[in-house]
């Protein structure tokens, strides 16, 4: 019964204000130019409607099968100072050949790489 609840708690703040910081921004309106992009939206969405928002345990490789090569899947690291940081836990295939395996890395650790590759 305390589901209910938290949907309605959800659904009366903005997800911006959940999970917007400094190095992160949400687009509430999630309008997409590609069809896939559009399609992932909604079933987004239909998995949010019991509760509000989705978890991560409402989607399975089955439904996200025709997406995955091109998936990114950030977790969300609450630091002792009470910032965020962002590590990679899922890269498709299609985004490891253009940036090279960075799964489990931190996002700002890899932004520091490029940089220093970029100056040797």
């Amino acid at each position: 019964m305390a589901t209910p609840q938290l949907a309605t708690l959800l659904t009366d703040v903005p997800i911006p204000a959940l999970v917007e910081d400094e190095s992160f921004h949400f687009d509430a309106d999630l309008k997409f130019e590609r069809a896939e992009l559009n399609q992932l939206r909604e079933i987004w969405r239909e998995k949010s409607k019991a509760r509000g928002c989705a978890k991560r345990a409402d989607f399975d490789a089955r439904t996200l099968k025709p997406y995955l090569r091109n998936m990114l899947i950030l977790d969300v690291v609450e630091q002792e100072d009470e910032t965020r940081r962002y590590r990679y836990r899922y890269m498709g295939s299609s985004i490891v050949e253009v940036f090279g395996e960075q799964t489990r890395r931190f996002v700002d650790s890899a932004e520091q790489n490029r940089t220093l590759d970029r100056r040797t």
